[in-house]
């Protein structure tokens, strides 16, 4: 898994540099160099770096010196120790504190790049397993809205509660502060007929523009999103044969993983256009025609 930074510590510019610039930018990785000890103490407490790189004897602080205190502190930081031939006892102490290898110079290529994929090992499997957790606790949410609103399908629910409820179900799932579902009347106007947390803009239209994000999500067909000081927002358009019929509109103060908020909103997209296409269907009350801003 490429990508990773690696904390290079080494009082010799030399190896620092091959390390830095050669050996390891071509596997994939990126790199911070120190030359001293405790140089290296201080990047790596700031920075936390997915590896550190450490050379055993420095002037001013050795590298057992460096990785103590680094443990000391709460940190765990998978290690790789670097040692001259014949300091391999003081190397195996090293072992004892987590040091996951060591390595004797002068080292090959090889022998540095299979070290440090083998201390990566850990930390990456643990970042595979959080992800997996997170995508099944991400899925098994959507079944759960999925499942609710299944239910108020067959409720009896009128198309006005049914909206009220997908919108819901966007906000609650996104930990957003609110939202709405407005149609489109292909007149550059959404008009909005739920809202959550913005009561006073049901039944009120928007006036759409070309490079707004509201507009940019009906022209492109694609989820957008825009961000000010206020929070964050993603309007998931609704299409139906190939055209946009209306728009689902979640304001967040804290941006969401665009992958998770995409997936959500496409699957609510449909629920909003059965409602939507049923309520045409079925005739409805005439709305409100106040133009506001966007919300």
């Amino acid at each position: 898994m490429a990508g990773e930074t690696v904390l290079i510590i080494d009082d010799s510019i030399a190896i620092a540099s091959l390390l830095a610039n050669e050996i390891l930018p071509h596997a994939g990785y990126r790199t911070a160099v120190t030359l001293s000890g405790s140089e290296g103490l201080t990047v790596a407490r700031r920075t936390r770096p997915d590896l550190i790189l450490c050379d055993l004897e420095m002037p001013d602080m050795n590298g057992l010196e460096v990785l103590r205190s680094l443990r000391a502190e709460g940190f765990s930081i998978p290690s790789v120790m670097m040692t001259a031939f014949g300091s391999e006892a003081i190397a195996a102490q090293a072992l004892r504190i987590g040091v996951k290898d060591y390595i004797i110079k002068p080292f090959t290529t090889e022998e540095i790049l299979a070290a440090v994929d083998n201390a990566l090992a850990e930390s990456r499997l643990k970042l595979d397993l959080d992800q997996t957790t997170r995508i099944l606790r991400d899925r098994q949410q959507i079944l759960t809205i999925l499942r609710a609103l299944s239910q108020a399908f067959t409720s009896g629910l009128g198309p006005e509660a049914l909206m009220g409820r997908i919108v819901l179900a966007a906000v609650y799932s996104q930990g957003a502060q609110g939202g709405f579902l407005a149609e489109y009347d292909h007149s550059d106007h959404l008009v909005i007929r739920a809202a959550v947390h913005f009561p006073q803009w049901e039944g009120k239209r928007i006036r759409v523009t070309g490079d707004s994000p509201l507009g940019r999500a009906l022209r492109t067909q694609k989820v957008s999103h825009a961000s000010d000081q206020g929070g964050h927002w993603t309007y998931a358009p609704l299409i139906r044969r190939d055209a946009a019929i209306g728009l689902l509109g979640i304001f967040s103060r804290k941006e969401r993983s665009a992958d998770d908020v995409e997936l959500l909103c496409s699957i609510l997209a449909g629920y909003c256009i059965c409602v939507l296409e049923n309520w045409n269907l079925s005739g409805r009350p005439e709305t409100g025609n106040k133009d506001v801003r966007r919300p």
